[in-house]
Order: structure tokens, then sequence, then C-alpha cells
């Protein structure tokens, strides 16, 4: 399946649509030893720009991540405080 592209050119690579709500959920599926908040801040990137060019009510971010990726407290708050969550693939 090819990633959408979005107009300023960035591929998340999965993005939900509920055609009955308008809402919408960004899926950017990362497989690194540690999650950043570069990485958060490039799935709001993605979610912003979702939010501009789609008549949505919501959009949110979900992270699956592999079961040994080592992710700091101060990230993981700063991902909820996005509207981000990140869940641990087992």
């Amino acid at each position: 399946m090819e990633q959408l592209r979005l107009p300023s050119g960035m591929q998340p690579d999965n993005v939900l649509w509920n055609e009955e709500s308008h809402d919408a959920v960004v899926v950017e599926m990362k497989d690194v030893l540690e999650l950043t908040e570069a990485h958060v801040r490039k799935v709001r990137e993605y979610m912003d720009e979702v939010e501009d060019t789609v008549d949505v009510t919501a959009v949110k971010g979900f992270v699956p991540i592999a079961w040994d990726t080592e992710v700091r407290t101060r990230v993981r708050r700063h991902a909820r405080r996005l509207g981000i969550t990140i869940r641990r693939l087992g």
C-alpha cells in the first residue's frame, strides 16, 4: 500500500478517516531504540497538516512502538499533551 502524501510532501505511515464523525487518526509506526520528542513533534506536524487540509472534527495521533523501545516519561507526557497515544506492540 502506498503512503498518503500530504500537500507539503510529508508522508505519514497512515491516516484513518471516519466518514460519520469526521475524525481522523494519524498512525506513525516507529521501530527505534528510543522514541524521542522529535518523533512526537513530527507526528504533530502530520496531524496539523491533516487538520489544515481536510474538513475534520478532530485529529489524533497514534504511535505503535516495539516492546523494547525506550520512551522517557517526558516524551510520554509531551505526546499526551499533543493528543498522541503511544502503545507498545506485544
